[in-house]
């Protein structure tokens, strides 16, 4: 059985689920409790109402982002804890990916718009289809202006138009609205929220190999850098 965790948006998300990516429980509720204080007891009840034990959790599959600095840390923190803890395989999954995989299998083209904060948004574009938990990028999320990542998308859009989805495209929904062209479809709200079937889709290979090194760690994708940094020379005291 495979973990799937996602905290880079605004909801907690916790599944439970097989080798083939079957979830067998999920929690995806939103609530207005911080990821630090949902996340483990979301796992702890997902594994009692499977009748697992902690040892019974052989890989997990995490979000990377992009996403809030301290909610991807959040996630991250707790995935390779559990690994090292178990020195079972964590697999990163770009989180955008995860929020477009399902419209993708449908043979859909899709923009995903994630709230950046600052005033941008992080924009990934995805080619319309996905094969055996593998996506085409289009666009690699990167931080831009809404404005911009309209034009953005408005230059992708093929004549079967475009799917938008994602948080940033709800607090910019109004330039988004007026600078995208007629034939995209803004997706519903509860697409934001990353699925745990999709996120254990796109690890479910590299988990079943369970060829990842516990100890090497799984990097956060922020597409923007931390407002707080090191100085570039060592202050002397």
């Amino acid at each position: 059985m495979f973990l799937a965790i996602d905290t880079s948006g605004d909801v907690t998300v916790v599944g439970v689920g097989d080798r083939s990516g079957q979830i067998a429980w999920q929690d995806t509720s939103p609530g207005s409790a911080r990821h630090g204080d949902v996340l483990l007891p979301r796992i702890q009840a997902g594994l009692a109402t499977l009748a697992l034990q902690p040892s019974d959790i052989t890989g997990v599959a995490v979000g990377i982002g992009p996403g809030s600095f301290t909610g991807l840390r959040i996630g991250l923190a707790t995935a390779q804890g559990w690994s090292l803890a178990g020195a079972v395989p964590v697999c990163g999954v770009v989180s955008a990916e995860a929020l477009a995989l399902p419209w993708l299998q449908a043979g859909v083209l899709v923009a995903v718009v994630h709230d950046a904060f600052k005033g941008e948004v992080a924009l990934a574009i995805y080619g319309a289809g996905a094969i055996h938990g593998t996506v085409e990028v289009r666009m690699a999320p990167q931080a831009l202006g809404p404005e911009a990542a309209a034009k953005c998308i408005t230059a992708a859009t093929g004549p079967t138009g475009i799917t938008v989805l994602g948080n940033g495209l709800r607090r910019y929904q109004a330039c988004f609205e007026a600078g995208l062209p007629p034939n995209a479809n803004l997706a519903p709200e509860e697409a934001d929220i990353p699925r745990p079937a999709a996120l254990l889709q796109l690890a479910c290979t590299e988990l079943q190999r369970g060829a990842v090194d516990p100890s090497r760690g799984v990097e956060p994708l922020y597409v923007r850098d931390a407002d707080a940094k090191l100085p570039e020379q060592q202050l002397k005291i």
